[in-house]
């Protein structure tokens, strides 16, 4: 439930400058401020859900308390199902950034795919995984830090 919570902030963080130009500083505030009210009270009822029933870990397990096993098999798959487009979300937003950092349009597809490596080897969390990941990375930065010339002063 936490991973849900900070997913969804660190993707929403980025929309707040935009939001609070097209709307304005007061009405900005008002909004953050009864979202966070909101949020508090979410948290909350999610509390002392979890003092009710300390066996729920997950979405899945709340499913169950309230529909049964069909609840469970539901809820987890509306959970997967929202865990699959959060990172999608993710790797989206991080091609788009490093495509504007290189101004370069073949970053996007070498870090879409970089994106879509990192998901494929979470699958498998052993440490060798992680860090070839971390070199596969790496390659990828530099061959579009290749890529953008201005860098380096030519014309």
């Amino acid at each position: 439930m936490i991973v849900m919570i900070a997913e969804t902030m660190s993707l929403g963080i980025l929309s707040l400058p935009p939001v609070l130009a097209a709307i304005g500083l007061v009405p900005g505030i008002i909004l953050i401020a009864g979202l966070g009210i909101l949020a508090t009270y979410t948290g909350y009822v999610i509390g002392q859900f979890k003092l009710k029933y300390p066996y729920v870990h997950n979405v899945a397990d709340a499913g169950e308390v309230m529909a049964g096993p069909i609840g469970r098999e539901v809820f987890g798959g509306a959970q997967m199902l929202f865990l699959v487009f959060v990172m999608g979300s993710h790797v989206l937003t991080f091609s788009i950034m490093m495509n504007t950092l290189t101004n370069h349009g073949t970053c996007t597809v070498f870090f879409l795919s970089s994106g879509h490596d990192s998901l494929f080897n979470l699958l498998f969390t052993t440490y060798s995984a992680q860090s070839q990941l971390h070199g596969d990375c790496k390659f990828r930065l530099n061959y579009c830090r290749c890529l953008n010339h201005d860098d380096w002063g030519w014309d």
